[in-house]
């Protein structure tokens, strides 16, 4: 039986896609547990740096002769307390805000100077693999070796590891049906690729 032929015809990425791609990245590389890890670690060991100044400083004015005991250690606890919400909204601002900040506008740089967004493209999935085409190039992405698939609004996102990704947008095909069997056979294929199992003809 002949295979239907699933493809995106001359399309491009637009900077609509790009964000699309973005936007799946952010979440895959920045919104995990390691990075909730890496905060964690670094706000804890602010905070006991803080605490320990803190009570030092503190514990100066208990062994004063006349000094309430009880006003003392509730101020020090105050302090030790802010302190440590302090640093560990501080913690977190490098990690989930200004990385992630720098990292969109050096794509958007990218993106904008680069050859991407020029580039007429064409992408077509069999039993082998994925082939993406634009002017005289062509390459073939196995299903074995895709990271993951990816559906967004608009676009269609193959990765072929973390941090880089096949971008198609939907406006590539001919209607939204197309576009939908296209996808439903890529997730078969890639499925099916994963599990070692031979396609279904």
């Amino acid at each position: 039986m002949t295979e239907i032929v699933h493809q995106a015809i001359g399309y491009r990425i637009t900077f609509e896609t790009f964000n699309d791609f973005f936007g799946a990245w952010l979440k895959r590389n920045f919104f995990t547990r390691r990075r909730l890890v890496i905060a964690l670690v670094l706000s804890i060991g602010l905070m006991v740096a803080t605490a320990v100044v803190s009570w030092k400083m503190y514990a100066e004015l208990l062994i004063l002769p006349n000094t309430p005991l009880w006003p003392n250690i509730l101020i020090a606890g105050v302090m030790i307390v802010v302190a440590l919400l302090l640093y560990f909204v501080l913690a977190i601002i490098p990690v989930y805000i200004f990385s992630p900040i720098l990292s969109y506008l050096w794509l958007v740089v990218t993106f904008a100077i680069g050859p991407v967004r020029k580039r007429v493209n064409s992408a077509e999935i069999s039993q082998q693999g994925i082939s993406k085409s634009y002017e005289q190039h062509n390459h073939i992405t196995p299903w074995n070796v895709v990271y993951d698939l990816v559906e967004t609004k608009k676009s269609f996102l193959i990765f072929t590891n973390r941090n880089c990704a096949m971008m198609i947008p939907k406006a590539g095909f001919a209607s939204s049906e197309q576009a939908k069997a296209f996808w439903s056979t890529a997730q078969n294929y890639w499925q099916q690729a994963r599990t070692n199992t031979p396609p279904i003809s």
